[in-house]
């Protein structure tokens, strides 16, 4: 995404670095442009593995906070790219918000992020939504975690498979292999789903 109040070096797609050396240099303006280029797909693939949208938000909001922390103290040395670097941030973020889930007690308060929708869409549609997303969270919850991490940055995320490889430190040929056993997987139990729903 294009800001056009920024200088040109920025509104490029090879414009990281430069946007890296600004914020460590204390460019406020240049660490608005890095969250409007990186929030939405670093929100949908936080959303897409803990299945909660607003805590996806929240959890974003640190992602960024601890970029911004870092590429202040100088600690993005430019090893990897910007956009895989927040990536890591990210997975790592979403990693030790399922270990604080796991240590802490389980209650029924918490609603399903489609019960919190917005209640000015229409209705129908909503629901219809909700539904097919709520689906594919829970057959996606039902992977092994190393193909959730590729599924979920390759279709939310909209990473590469060399940006996924980079993020998750493993070769090309693995992440595409998580993703397709993984989506075998899914397709196996929608097969197995519809045959029970056929069989009622």
């Amino acid at each position: 995404m294009t800001d056009p109040t920024m200088p040109t070096e920025l509104n490029t797609p090879d414009a990281d670095p430069a946007i890296a050396q600004r914020v460590a240099a204390g460019d406020v303006e240049a660490f608005a442009v890095l969250v409007r280029r990186y929030a939405r797909p670093l929100s949908a693939y936080i959303a897409g593995r803990i299945g909660d949208r607003h805590t996806a938000d929240d959890l974003t909001q640190d992602v960024f906070l601890r970029a911004y922390r870092s590429l202040s103290r100088g600690a993005f040395a430019g090893a990897a790219s910007l956009k895989t670097w927040l990536f890591t941030i990210a997975n790592n973020a979403v990693i030790d918000h399922h270990r604080h889930r796991a240590r802490r007690p389980k209650t029924t308060s918490q609603k399903p992020a489609h019960d919190r929708a917005d209640a000015a869409s229409d209705p129908a549609h909503l629901t219809e939504q909700a539904e097919q997303a709520e689906r594919a969270r829970r057959l996606i919850a039902k992977l092994p975690d190393a193909q959730q991490q590729v599924i979920t940055m390759k279709l939310l995320g909209q990473l590469s498979f060399a940006e996924i490889a980079e993020v998750l430190g493993c070769p090309v040929a693995t992440a595409r292999s998580r993703m397709r056993y993984g989506l075998m997987k899914i397709h196996e139990q929608l097969m197995t789903d519809t045959e029970q729903e056929v069989a009622r």
